[in-house]
């Protein structure tokens, strides 16, 4: 029923050679440009720095990167069920 056009984020885990879906997002926001998974903060637990854009509607329900919106850096740590914001 989702005829739109916006990415998703899915996170997949390699186990003895065999990927699994550990989660799947609805539409983002927000697209991603560019990501980075690190330990930032070095408490022993990876955040996501995603690099951020907008949305250019092309027509209907369909969408594409606007590459000439400005872009902005958010961070992002796992919690029990997805993402929480932790920067802006």
């Amino acid at each position: 029923e989702d005829i739109s056009y916006k990415q998703h984020l899915f996170v997949l885990q390699l186990e003895e050679n065999n990927i699994r879906e550990v989660w799947c997002s609805s539409n983002l926001d927000q697209p991603i440009v560019a990501l980075t998974i690190d330990d930032v903060d070095r408490d022993g637990r990876n955040e996501l720095t995603v690099e951020e854009g907008r949305y250019r509607k092309v027509y209907s329900e369909h969408y594409a990167l606007d590459k000439n919106a400005p872009t902005q850096q958010t961070r992002w740590r796992w919690e029990d069920w997805g993402f929480r914001r932790v920067i802006r």
